[in-house]
C-alpha cells in the first residue's frame, strides 16, 4: 500500500527520522565490516540478507537507510498518535528486515493499539512465516 506522512508536521518527522539515520547509519555499517558479534547482530538490526552484502555496498546502505528512517517515522508517528501511519512506516521497516525483532512486535502493537486485532494477528502470522519469531 503506498502511504504518505499526514501533512500536519511532516517535514519536521521528516527531518527527524532523517536525522536518526544520520546517526544510525554509520555504527551499522561499522558493526557489519567488523569481525565481533555485536548488539545489532543480536537485536536483528544486521540481518542474515545484510551480511551476505559487502560492506561497502550500495545495497546494503540502502536496506539499512531504508529500515532505519521507517522505523524512526512509525516511532514518532505512533508517538504522535497516528497509530495507522506508524504502523504503516513500521511495515515498511519490517519488510525490509529478515529478523529485526522489535520492529514487528512495534508494527502489531500499533495495530493492536488502534483496534485492529486481525492486523495484528496478520503481522504475527508474517512473523512466523519468516522466522522472526515462533
Amino acid at each position: 500500500e503506498d502511504w504518505f506522512l499526514p501533512s500536519t508536521d511532516a517535514s519536521r518527522l521528516q527531518a527527524t527520522a532523517s536525522l536518526h539515520v544520520e546517526r544510525m547509519l554509520p555504527k551499522l555499517l561499522a558493526a557489519h565490516a567488523g569481525s565481533e558479534w555485536t548488539e545489532y547482530h543480536t537485536s536483528g538490526q544486521l540481518d542474515r540478507v545484510d551480511l551476505s552484502l559487502a560492506s561497502e555496498s550500495a545495497e546494503l546502505r540502502s536496506r539499512l537507510q531504508a529500515r532505519l528512517l521507517n522505523a524512526a517515522l512509525g516511532e514518532l508517528l505512533e508517538a504522535a498518535g497516528s497509530l495507522e501511519a506508524a504502523s504503516q512506516a513500521f511495515a515498511k521497516a519490517a519488510l525490509v528486515s529478515e529478523g529485526w525483532v522489535e520492529i514487528y512486535f512495534r508494527w502489531a502493537e500499533c495495530w493492536r493499539k488502534a483496534g485492529s486485532d486481525s492486523k495484528c494477528q496478520a503481522v504475527h502470522a508474517i512473523a512466523v512465516e519468516k522466522g522472526v519469531w515462533n
